[in-house]
């Protein structure tokens, strides 16, 4: 079934939905650059409400702060701060303090132009998924402000001259292995300050989450996911509350709720039709899970919105 719960963008979508100005901000098959301040505030609200962006977006924010969710965990990113998002992460934006941010998103199909040896940035992907906002040291953070500011005028200088494209992507590679430069080694240093005990734990949140988000709309067990980590519930349930403060079934029941929120928000499909696409054994079941947790009906949840 198409996932329609978390309202989506693709760059392109994004490119055309005046944003920004037009100075502020270039695209380039299946890639966005973007400046971003706080004058243009207003015309960001669509992302105050959980959303996915189906691309890799790397911010960096060069002076204030904003405040990111990201799959239900909170960051501020402030100033010498690199905040990644891959591309299932539900992000939303709460908070925004007088920021200025530098933002490069693109593509999968983009990302394999680059021919960036996966393998060789790997660990940093996979060390994004625990640590999306990474504080680096304020030397390294001019240094990729630099290279941003090139990579901007640049794009403006060769637009539709030869050799165009090799000179956006050798910029757009340069970006990336900088930074993978730079926060690679944080990212190996907060996993090797983590004791043995808790880094077990983490990294069995970690692994939960991702069955989380792949299965939450079918799956609410505890024992589902317990089975797929093979080790027990109550073992598992003690590992989740340990490295997080929340019980397992904490975390199934916030992503549920999430979804049943954003379809109710977004989508056009019946309560009926949300219970049956949340899996739900009847829409009465799900009318009294959703007030239990939410404080209110689903539909006058929804009338509340209009």
């Amino acid at each position: 079934m198409e996932d329609i719960g978390f309202i989506s963008f693709s760059l392109e979508t994004l490119s055309k939905m005046d944003l920004l100005p037009k100075n502020t901000y270039h695209t380039f098959n299946g890639c966005f650059f973007a400046n971003v301040d706080y004058d243009i505030e207003k015309k960001i609200g669509i992302f105050r409400d959980p959303c996915r962006i189906n691309a890799y977006i790397a911010i960096q924010c060069v002076e204030g702060s904003v405040e990111i969710i990201s799959n239900l965990k909170r960051y501020t990113v402030s100033s010498n701060c690199l905040f990644i998002s891959l591309p299932k992460d539900i992000i939303q934006l709460t908070k925004w303090d007088g920021c200025k941010l530098n933002v490069i998103g693109f593509d999968d199909d983009f990302f394999r132009k680059t021919n960036i040896g996966y393998n060789s940035v790997l660990s940093v992907f996979i060390g994004i998924q625990k640590h999306q906002c990474i504080k680096i040291l304020e030397t390294e953070a001019e240094i990729l402000n630099e290279t941003f500011i090139f990579l901007k005028k640049d794009i403006e200088t060769f637009e539709g001259k030869e050799y165009y494209d090799e000179i956006v992507i050798s910029y757009l590679n340069l970006f990336i292995y900088k930074a993978c430069s730079f926060i690679n080694p944080l990212l190996r240093s907060q996993t090797e300050d983590v004791d043995p005990i808790n880094r077990r734990n983490i990294e069995y949140y970690n692994k939960f989450i991702s069955l989380l988000s792949q299965n939450f709309k079918q799956e609410r067990s505890i024992g589902f996911y317990a089975s797929r980590l093979y080790i027990t519930p109550k073992y598992m349930t003690s590992l989740i509350k340990k490295a997080t403060g929340k019980s397992a079934l904490e975390w199934i029941n916030e992503y549920v709720i999430l979804e049943a929120k954003n379809l109710l928000r977004y989508s056009e499909m019946t309560i009926q039709e949300i219970s049956d696409y949340l899996n739900f054994s009847n829409q009465s079941f799900f009318a009294k899970y959703f007030k239990r947790y939410v404080g209110t009906s689903p539909s006058d949840f929804r009338h509340q919105l209009k």
